[in-house]
């Protein structure tokens, strides 16, 4: 997480600095955020593979269906794939997504970007981190460049 005050007590940077570095770094990466926010919800919409049972949801893992004729075990494997199918259809629908995206655009606007807590709780720290590499060359007093080499110049007492 990329907490002004922490970064301030491993630094002592001027936090509105710190701040305003990482909501500048949010205008420049919201679209981006958005794009994953989009294909996030599509993923949470889709069915996880396990999900398309091998058996009718009504039997047990020792149990038969009733009919076992071929004409009606293929008729429950093609509806119970199509119905797997479907979920998958109407989640990566086109208009959907691109609506989906849109929302989070307006979401993620001027207002927002501009709060260090908003853009905190909706977007990646590890976006942020690479977004603010250019912020932290200029900053580089320790050499604190990466995380690798930013986490040993925290005294936090």
């Amino acid at each position: 997480m990329l907490e002004p005050a922490l970064i301030h007590a491993c630094t002592g940077w001027p936090e509105p600095e710190i701040e305003e570095a990482i909501c500048e770094t949010a205008r420049q990466i919201r679209y981006y955020e958005a794009a994953r926010w989009t294909v996030g919800k599509v993923r949470r919409e889709l069915p996880p593979h396990f999900k398309l049972k091998t058996r009718p949801d009504n039997l047990n893992e020792i149990a038969l269906p009733s009919a076992l004729r071929v004409e009606y075990v293929k008729q429950w494997a093609i509806e119970h794939v199509n119905q797997h199918h479907q979920r998958i259809v109407t989640a990566t629908n086109s208009q959907r997504v691109e609506q989906s995206f849109d929302d989070f655009v307006m979401r993620f606007n001027d207002s927002f970007v501009s709060t260090v807590s908003n853009v905190s709780i909706e977007f990646s720290g590890k976006d942020i981190f690479a977004g603010l590499a250019t912020w932290l060359s200029t900053r580089n007093k320790k050499g604190i460049t990466t995380r690798v080499n930013f986490v040993p110049h925290c005294d936090l007492g």
